[in-house]
């Protein structure tokens, strides 16, 4: 019995005795509790570190589009159509002897700078006819390096003298450049209707202006009434002949009064160029008001993919209608972003939501992804608005915007 309770008690006590050691050189030994704690630490960091990262970047990448799209904002920079892009000084001449309409091409002043630190430009000049039966290429040469360029060159268009009054001569202004598209600076477009040709040419300064869409098309057709004391119906009965960008188009109205919060938009006609709406729209304007409203209509063909794009516009200045009888009419369609009505304070403000929502769409889906991300090396971003004809570059040297 002795030995067997021996015997028992043996292995009791050897592991009893063996394992309290393990554990206390397991849990008590400096050296290992100051390296895990290290190791921890460090890790620790690490992840700190890398959010750090990524979220300064993301930050320093959401101040690079938002200095984007503020080059284009007009109501934080100017307008596409407000900002100062320069001058050309032009002369023209019609030879009734050689049927030719001669264009001097002088100088340009004050150009837009186009390079990435704003501060020059290789400007060059393309002029065209339209609308012309045959494409033309006459282009200066480029000058470079400089905002005030001169050329002196003369450019002749065969042209009989029937057709002098329904041609505009376009005349364009270009930054060129080497390993990327060249640069739209601005351009002239001159009514050859409205020249003088009976006397001598006379040189004349020319402001640039953002393009002119000249294949506009189309009538859209309105009438007006006006209930006393401050009700105006405005009705768009429909269109005919519009123009078209990729097939046939989906076209729509929007009306506004500027000045007045109120936008209406008629009702989408689909694949048609001659919509019919006969839709009639209520602005809140006092007899008193009348002489200094007017109402913009816009035709736009509605797109499900892409941007909508604009088939014309058509002002109608208040002043000009009877209101005991009203006014029923066709009113050419024209592109008219260039018109001074349509750069005031008030007709920018709706630009400036539709920028404000694309900032807000871009940031939510991080795109464009190439500028949510690191950048190493030497990169040229470039972001292009069509509707406000404007853009902004930024040239980034690793990940740093270089000014």
């Amino acid at each position: 019995m002795g030995s067997h309770n021996s015997h028992e008690r043996e292995p009791r006590v050897a592991s009893s005795s063996h394992q309290p050691d393990v554990e206390r050189s397991f849990s008590q030994d400096p050296k290992h509790i100051q390296d895990l704690t290290r190791l921890i630490a460090a890790e620790t960091n690490r992840e700190h570190e890398v959010a750090t990262d990524n979220y300064d970047y993301r930050k320093n990448n959401m101040k690079l589009l938002k200095a984007m799209f503020n080059k284009m904002d007009p109501n934080i920079m100017n307008a596409a159509s407000r900002r100062e892009r320069g001058e050309i000084e032009l002369s023209l001449k019609y030879d009734q002897t050689r049927q030719l309409l001669l264009v001097k091409v002088i100088r340009a002043r004050n150009l837009d700078p186009m390079d990435l630190r704003g501060k020059s430009a290789d400007p060059y000049v393309k002029l065209y006819l339209h609308p012309t039966d045959q494409p033309s290429h006459n282009q200066t040469r480029t000058v470079p390096k400089t905002l005030n360029p001169s050329y002196r060159e003369i450019f002749a268009f065969p042209l009989a003298e029937d057709q002098l009054r329904r041609r505009h001569l376009v005349v364009q202004v270009w930054d060129h450049d080497l390993l990327i598209p060249d640069d739209f600076i601005g351009e002239v477009t001159v009514s050859l209707e409205m020249c003088q040709f009976d006397g001598d040419p006379v040189d004349t300064w020319y402001p640039l202006k953002p393009q002119t869409n000249l294949n506009i098309q189309g009538d859209l057709e309105v009438s007006l009434v006006f209930r006393f004391p401050d009700k105006l119906l405005v009705t768009v009965h429909g269109a005919t002949g519009l123009g078209r960008v990729n097939g046939l188009p989906d076209p729509f109205v929007k009306l506004q009064v500027p000045g007045l919060d109120t936008v209406y938009h008629t009702e989408v006609q689909r694949n048609t160029t001659d919509p019919v709406w006969n839709e009639t729209f209520e602005f809140d304007v006092a007899k008193e008001e009348l002489d200094m409203r007017y109402v913009i209509l816009h035709v736009v063909d509605h797109s499900m993919i892409g941007s909508n794009e604009s088939l014309g516009q058509v002002i109608l200045q208040l002043s000009d209608f009877d209101l005991e009888q009203g006014c029923q009419s066709n009113f050419a369609l024209a592109d008219l972003k260039n018109n001074e009505r349509l750069v005031s304070e008030e007709s920018q403000q709706a630009r400036m939501l539709e920028f404000r929502e694309a900032l807000v769409a871009h940031a939510a889906f991080r795109q464009p992804s190439l500028l949510f991300q690191k950048h190493p090396g030497k990169k040229v971003i470039k972001l292009t608005c069509r509707k406000a004809g404007t853009s902004s570059r930024l040239q980034l040297m690793d990940s740093f915007p270089v000014y």
